[in-house]
């Protein structure tokens, strides 16, 4: 019994598909810490070093926007920030931008990233800057 030729094809193009698009879906383990600086945005004079923690699952759907499903610490203001955030994340050119809930639920910042959390900038009520990692 021979195999139809459009089967092999097809076949092909669904495999090349699931090659290229298919892993998108996969949650990739985000796990990092680094350096930042925290400015108040009446003016750059208070400076304060802190640090941030990100720990949680990034996916990455096909057609479907980027969320987090994890955790944001920021050292000295883990009172403020909910223990559990679920970010979804909005393309903006190079940049995702997504928002922060209080332990409340209540939306309390904006969190912008780049790459998988390489780059990040917070504004918490639009009052306070959290750059990192530190010389952006």
């Amino acid at each position: 019994m021979k195999k139809n030729p459009m089967f092999w094809v097809v076949f092909a193009a669904i495999a090349a598909l699931v090659l290229i698009y298919g892993c998108s879906w996969i949650p990739m383990e985000i796990d990092t810490q680094m350096n930042a600086i925290a400015y108040e945005n009446k003016g750059t004079e208070n400076l304060s070093e802190t640090g941030i923690t990100v720990e949680g699952k990034i996916y990455r759907p096909l057609f479907h926007a980027a969320f987090f499903r994890g955790s944001v610490k920021i050292q000295g203001m883990e009172d403020q920030i909910a223990p559990v955030q679920n970010i979804v994340f909005d393309r903006q050119g190079e940049q995702e931008k997504g928002k922060m809930q209080s332990p409340e639920g209540e939306d309390i910042g904006t969190i912008e990233m780049t790459g998988n959390f390489e780059n990040i900038r917070i504004e918490l009520d639009e009052t306070q800057t959290i750059l990192a990692p530190v010389g952006l």
